[in-house]
């Protein structure tokens, strides 16, 4: 949504800037691969499937993140392109 908040159960919040930052290395990961597996933010649990990005560039992913981790009340900093080629390098 606008704000962030997601959508009920059916999208996880963008808000949540404990889960962003725990998760800072895997966020790039999550974009390109995807997600399969439920996820936890503020107690809830989202299961549905976030679907694969892999035609985006490691530029555009750092823009995106930067993005998320700075809006929405979030403010963690710029995401370069050293930083998303690294963590893709270190996606299970």
């Amino acid at each position: 949504m606008d704000d962030g908040n997601g959508l009920a159960a059916l999208i996880p919040p963008l808000n949540d800037t404990t889960y962003l930052r725990n998760n800072r290395k895997k966020l790039a990961c999550f974009i390109v691969y995807g997600l399969n597996d439920s996820i936890v933010i503020n107690g809830k649990d989202y299961q549905n499937v976030m679907p694969a990005e892999k035609h985006l560039a490691a530029i555009d992913l750092a823009k995106v993140l930067t993005y998320i981790t700075n809006s929405f009340g979030n403010k963690q900093g710029i995401y370069d392109v050293k930083e998303v080629e690294q963590n893709l390098n270190q996606c299970n």
